[in-house]
């Protein structure tokens, strides 16, 4: 069963057709998003914003973090998506990126972080049947998905972009992307018959060609069960409407999930419960404002949620008619079909540094220093001094870098010690001196790029280094 076109359809239907579906404003709406359909050629540009202010409580941050004892004072997330499609030619570029922020994250021994991380701008070109990918962009999802190993199979490749024949990867994202199902004048007529049987209990406003639709949240479980249900019970129709493709087994799977659907009215009213009972509320709007050449989208949730905080999320759009475009692709090897992506990804030696998702690390039973480490030389494992200063724990340096196959140099003429980076680059640390020894704090070792987890309930740090493709800094 094609999951991937139900789904879509239910997504391009609740986004573009849910405003559509108040009743009075139909016939217009989908004239409106008949025109958008006839454009061939179009620019759009996504901004992504999400900001949590935390309250949590002693439930809420075993939840979270698996203990009562962890707290944040706020997040934030900003991504871009920049899309340019010519459906004439079939080609397109997509680019985007995305930063995040955390203020004030509370680690155990009274320590308290900032983090600001950031992955930079990628962008993929689509041309000829051929979607040309990011080098940096195959290593790190390989990184995440396969192993780092995996990753550094690119680390010596010449080329800026990897080209990946698409003509015989059946509806891949891509052919969905330039070549979508058409929807015709006959079938927006369609649509708007069957529509107007659907009713909605959100708020609905037109003035001139902007269309407006909001709600309080408790409303989105009834909303989105019974719109689910409408999708199902009428899943014929769309199928014929749409051209999606399905089969009479999965029409028949939909008819029985309509069926199933029309008897959750009593945990849909549980639900709505819960949510009162959890202190969940808040309100959400959506707003269409159409043009003869640009069309505008904003979509905003403001909600509530006791013993947690408070969340505030916005998604803005603009969509912009243009005429034929002309692609310059950087340079890129030559076409290779998945499988072979994946053949060149899966051909690297375990022994050549593979850690799978982390280059290196170490765990510290903070009881007695007893510590197993990780690195491009092997496993091993020995104590590691560990000094407390009150509630803060301090490891011994030296110990800790060389078990992980990192450097360190000290210079007698200016009192100075170096780490020294997978790169050869020496970098001066400020780090605590006792008995002829050196230590370092767990803030000091994440301005360094390390990642540092205290687990309290089993008594260890836990530290490594990842090579995934985002800048991390840490302020305590």
């Amino acid at each position: 069963m094609e999951m991937t076109r139900i789904l879509a359809a239910l997504l391009s239907a609740f986004m573009l057709l849910g405003l559509a579906a108040c009743g009075q404003g139909m016939p217009d709406y989908l004239a409106e998003v008949q025109k958008v359909n006839e454009w061939k050629c179009y620019e759009m540009n996504v901004d992504l914003a999400l900001d949590f202010q935390a309250e949590l409580d002693a439930g809420a941050s075993e939840l979270l973090f698996g203990t009562g004892e962890m707290d944040f004072d706020s997040s934030n997330i900003k991504a871009e998506l920049d899309m340019l499609v010519d459906l004439e030619s079939e080609s397109g570029r997509l680019s985007g990126g995305f930063e995040t922020d955390v203020r004030g994250l509370e680690t155990y021994y009274g320590m308290r972080n900032d983090i600001h991380g950031i992955y930079d701008r990628q962008t993929v070109y689509l041309k000829d049947g051929v979607a040309y990918l990011p080098v940096k962009l195959v290593r790190d999802v390989a990184a995440v998905e396969i192993g780092y190993s995996a990753a550094n199979a690119l680390d010596d490749m010449d080329q800026e972009y990897i080209a990946l024949d698409l003509e015989a990867e059946e509806n891949s994202p891509a052919d969905r992307l330039l070549q979508p199902v058409p929807r015709t004048a006959e079938q927006y007529r369609a649509l708007g018959a069957l529509y107007q049987d659907y009713a909605t209990n959100l708020r609905f406003q037109k003035s001139g060609r902007t269309y407006t639709l909001t709600g309080a949240v408790e409303q989105l479980p009834a909303e989105i069960v019974e719109f689910y249900r409408f999708i199902c019970e009428n899943a014929e129709e769309l199928n014929d409407t749409l051209q999606l493709g399905l089969d009479g087994e999965e029409i028949l799977s939909m008819l029985e999930t309509a069926e199933e659907l029309k008897q959750a009215a009593d945990e849909v009213k549980e639900l709505e419960t819960q949510l009162k009972e959890q202190g969940v509320s808040g309100t959400f709007a959506v707003k269409i404002d159409f043009g003869d050449r640009q069309v505008t989208q904003q979509y905003s949730l403001n909600m509530q949620i006791k013993g947690y905080g408070k969340l505030e999320m916005s998604v803005q759009s603009t969509m912009k008619k243009r005429e034929a475009i002309t692609l310059d692709i950087p340079k890129a090897t030559e076409p290779m079909t998945a499988d072979e992506l994946e053949d060149l990804l899966y051909d690297w030696d375990w022994d050549d540094g593979g850690y799978g998702y982390d280059v290196c690390g170490a765990v510290i039973t903070l009881e007695d220093g007893w510590m197993y480490s990780y690195g491009p030389s092997g496993d091993s494992s020995g104590p590691c001094p560990v000094l407390w200063q009150g509630d803060a724990c301090l490891l011994g340096f030296r110990t800790l870098m060389e078990s992980m196959g990192f450097g360190v140099e000290y210079d007698a003429a200016t009192d100075t010690i170096y780490f020294i980076d997978e790169s050869g680059v020496p970098l001066a640390v400020d780090l605590y001196e006792e008995n002829g020894q050196s230590f370092i704090s767990l803030p000091q070792l994440s301005e360094l790029g390390f990642h540092v987890e205290t687990m309290e309930e089993d008594g260890t740090v836990s530290i490594w280094l990842s090579r995934i493709g985002m800048t991390v800094d840490s302020q305590p």
